[in-house]
């Protein structure tokens, strides 16, 4: 996992270079660093690579990413799945307008307490509580889960409850 925000180390090329002479089982890894060129160097190098940022979801794949692994594509997984099948069948227009549609749930998310906010979203998706984050997350007041689940409704994510 390549998360230099959280780990203070970043998996440059050689790293993984040396990883993978020293692992023979290392074939993978979740690219959530800023450097995003590094997504087509560890694809060159044979490294299965997925993007930890679903609004890079189009980008990475570009680029020769297998997929991507974030919170968003969890409670809306055929928002992502649009931008796959897309790109899949070479449709760069439809792909485009896809990420542009991810993007904006995306934005959903994140206007309120990010993984609260998840939480919520894939409570209403399966129809199972989910919980709120643990403390010190904090979790949505009333107001906020009722505006985003109205947003996320709004813009086809979640279904109707009859």
């Amino acid at each position: 996992y390549n998360l230099p925000a959280s780990t203070s180390v970043e998996l440059t090329k050689d790293c993984v270079a040396r990883i993978q002479e020293a692992v023979p089982q290392f074939v993978g890894l979740k690219h959530s660093a800023p450097s995003f060129l590094s997504v087509r160097e560890f694809v060159r190098m044979g490294v299965t690579t997925f993007i930890g940022s679903c609004q890079m979801i189009l980008p990475a794949l570009t680029m020769g990413a297998a997929g991507c692994v974030d919170g968003p594509p969890c409670c809306a997984p055929d928002v992502y799945l649009a931008v796959w099948d897309a790109f899949q069948r070479g449709d760069m227009d439809a792909a485009l307008a896809a990420q542009d549609h991810a993007n904006d749930v995306c934005g959903l998310l994140v206007a309120a307490p990010y993984f609260a906010s998840v939480k919520a979203a894939c409570s209403e998706q399966i129809g199972i509580d989910c919980g709120t984050p643990r403390p010190p997350l904090p979790a949505l007041t009333d107001q906020q889960r009722t505006t985003l689940v109205a947003s996320l409704r709004k813009a086809g994510v979640i279904p109707e409850r009859g």
